[in-house]
């Protein structure tokens, strides 16, 4: 079972990504996309064009997880961008902030035809 602090840093990329790779591609996307040390305690979050399939890179001090789910039915919400060239969303308050705004969210995903 996997356990993350509460204080766990997230970082979602906000333009979709092709999903089809791996963890290195993954990897080289978060130093040079994002700007971040993709080897520093954080969770960074990708998602596809129809966001139906979230990849999740995580360094836990030992290795990199690379965590994936997808939907049978729907959509994952995604922020946009607040301004124009922003690649990444950092949330604030870690995954307890987070799981509070995604357990009071409202479903309205649709589905693409």
């Amino acid at each position: 079972m996997l356990s993350f602090p509460s204080t766990l840093r997230i970082f979602i990329a906000l333009e979709p990504c092709d999903l089809r790779a791996g963890m290195n591609t993954l990897h080289a996307f978060v130093a040079d996309k994002l700007k971040e040390n993709p080897k520093d305690k954080a969770l960074f979050v990708f998602t596809n064009k129809r966001r139906r399939l979230i990849k999740v890179l995580h360094f836990d001090g030992t290795g990199l997880w690379l965590m994936t789910k997808r939907l049978e039915e729907g959509t994952f919400f995604w922020p946009k961008a607040a301004q124009e060239g922003q690649v990444k969303l950092e949330l604030a308050g870690g995954l307890h902030a987070a799981y509070r705004r995604h357990r009071h969210a409202r479903r309205t995903s649709a589905r693409l035809v």
